[in-house]
């Protein structure tokens, strides 16, 4: 599959996260200091209004890979809009109608 580009999502003052590669181009956002998960919603809508790529692998700078990671990665089937490639589980999992979490996912926009 080829991915046309690479954006990650960060805070202001978090540029010790920035450190991803992957030819990474940031978007840096102001922290919502009364509501940290609509902060996070809002960063992500941003991102995802400003695209103009087809296929775009989306990370928050926290995301981090195993030492095998490639972004060579297989063909999903042709009907696909979203592939989520990570997420964050924490013990216990909780399931919350509130909102989740997932550092890496791709979009395809075209």
């Amino acid at each position: 599959m080829k991915i046309d580009e690479v954006v990650g999502i960060s805070l202001v003052g978090r540029e010790d996260r920035r450190r991803l590669g992957l030819g990474c181009r940031w978007f840096i956002f102001e922290k919502d200091v009364e509501d940290p998960r609509r902060g996070c919603l809002n960063s992500h809508m941003a991102v995802l209004g400003g695209l103009g790529c087809d296929v775009t692998l989306i990370l928050e700078d926290d995301a981090c890979f195993s030492e095998d990671f490639s972004l060579e990665l297989p063909e999903p089937p042709d009907d696909w809009t979203i592939l989520f490639l990570g997420g964050q589980h924490l013990a216990p999992v909780r399931v919350s109608k509130e909102g989740w979490t997932c550092p890496v996912y791709m979009i395809r926009t075209h």
